[in-house]
């Protein structure tokens, strides 16, 4: 790394901004100098998250939620109620439902 030789006025200038940084936000100077480069570029879409917009790859098909509905409708019917443990293993065996996408859809149903 090249050495850089800075007047007075840059040297407080820089020591002001970096003590800026450390305190707000917790950006180190590189973060703070590469962000201000890429709004010079890009404007406020740079301060935007990248994936706003795309759907989750492990989000669940609104076919298994509402299978997992049905079933839980279907197996909790009359006096044969089901505890979630149990409800679990038979969507696993009979239908390949995983536990965790059947547990997530359970407690929002």
């Amino acid at each position: 790394m090249r050495r850089i030789e800075l007047s007075m006025n840059e040297i407080i200038k820089y020591e002001t901004i970096k003590k800026l940084v450390e305190t707000n936000g917790n950006l180190s100077l590189r973060t703070v100098q590469r962000l201000i480069k890429a709004y010079k570029e890009k404007g406020k879409e740079t301060f935007a998250h990248k994936n706003r917009g795309v759907p989750s790859k492990s989000k669940t098909p609104d076919n298994i939620k509402n299978l997992v509905i049905e079933l839980f409708k279907k197996y909790n019917k009359g006096s044969m109620v089901l505890s979630v443990k149990h409800l679990k293993d038979i969507l696993f065996e009979k239908h390949e439902i995983s536990i965790s996408t059947t547990k997530r859809k359970l407690f929002n149903f």
